[in-house]
């Protein structure tokens, strides 16, 4: 048996929290408090407030979340990333050399199953063999619904390629697991019975330079499970690889924005470079962008428009004569003697009749 130890590393960096304020759960969070923060080790707080340590590789608006190997705090996996179209598989060589892989669903069933990322859990997937050694961190490929169909096409798509099999006895996994052993226990030894499969060494052997090293606390014990007739794969199998982590895409997204009154919203997406556009629906705009851009630090730029006649009474709106006064967004009509109603389209009635002493005429409204 074979216990992997991944050896504590210094911190590169450690974002300061205040607990009072700006308390990050994310590292979209931290890049869109400081879209100039760099690439490193960062403490992020889960839903209870609980410290834990990730590492944040940030790109232009976007950028991938690595959990540390020693968290023990319950992780809210939803806040760490905003997309499950791939992932980023790292890897750690026995020379200490970091290897990544870009890992998706394979073809056939990519619009129909993303990918699955859970923590400590996998909620209509396989089970981890070595589960009982957690907390970890799961990448489910294909639910055990699809995944147990007998002759099915299964697999997994690494750096652009797919490597599959068919499934030749309805064996529901199809996961890949990174288990941290925080007590450092005996792993399961099923891979000295089943199954070094050309398969299992592809998702390794395809991999390329790491665009960051991370530190090494970061890496854990994994296990790859297709079954069946897939492979059953952990480090014990390959020649120069000692554990791996798992890295999360994140995406900047801006929150939609309220619907402006008198105009008509087009919002082309909540992604860093999506585009609102707005139409007046009558009048014109007074006030504010009638087309506003979601940036970095996850906010639209200018202000909402607001809409409405630039000058209410340019239509002229008081008939017979009545004098127009415009107030915000409508008007008031003052209208003469003998008319009357809000556009004073109303005439008042004249009834005449005589008084024996004067001889006076009156009108009653």
């Amino acid at each position: 048996m074979i216990a992997i130890r991944i050896g504590f590393v210094l911190m590169l960096s450690v974002f300061p929290v205040n607990h009072g304020q700006n308390i990050q759960h994310s590292c979209e969070d931290i890049y869109k408090h400081n879209i100039h923060s760099q690439s490193g080790v960062y403490t992020i707080y889960n839903r209870i407030n609980q410290p834990y340590q990730v590492y944040c590789e940030f790109h232009q608006a976007y950028g991938y979340t690595f959990v540390a190997a020693n968290t023990n705090v319950a992780v809210n996996i939803d806040d760490l990333h905003t997309s499950s179209d791939h992932v980023l598989v790292r890897f750690l060589r026995n020379n200490h050399v970091q290897t990544q892989t870009k890992v998706e669903q394979i073809s056939i069933f990519k619009s129909r199953y993303q990918l699955s990322l859970q923590y400590s859990k996998n909620n209509g997937y396989a089970t981890p063999l070595n589960a009982n050694l957690g907390p970890y961190l799961y990448l489910g490929f294909l639910p055990t619904s699809e995944a147990s169909r007998t002759g099915g096409t299964q697999g997994y798509r690494a750096n652009g390629v797919d490597y599959t099999f068919s499934n030749c006895d309805g064996m529901p996994n199809s996961y890949l697991a990174f288990v941290f052993n925080p007590n450092n226990r005996p792993h399961n030894d099923y891979h000295r019975t089943c199954c070094n499969t050309p398969l299992m060494h592809q998702i390794v052997d395809t991999s390329i330079p790491a665009t960051y090293n991370i530190p090494e606390n970061f890496y854990s014990y994994f296990e790859m499970h297709m079954g069946g007739c897939g492979g059953y794969g952990v480090p014990e199998e390959f020649v120069n690889t000692r554990a791996a982590a798992l890295g999360m895409r994140f995406d900047v997204t801006c929150t939609a924005p309220a619907p402006v009154p008198n105009a008509t919203q087009t919002l082309g997406g909540t992604t860093f470079g999506s585009v609102i556009r707005y139409t007046c629906n009558s009048g014109t705009l007074l006030s504010g962008n009638l087309e506003r851009r979601c940036v970095e630090t996850g906010q639209y730029t200018g202000l909402p428009p607001v809409c409405g006649n630039a000058d209410p009474c340019a239509s002229n709106p008081c008939a017979n004569g009545g004098s127009c006064f415009g107030l915000e967004n409508t008007f008031v009509c003052e209208c003469s003697s003998n008319f009357q109603g809000a556009r004073c389209e109303i005439g008042k009635i004249l009834v005449a009749f005589t008084n024996n002493r004067d001889n006076k005429r009156f009108c009653l409204g």
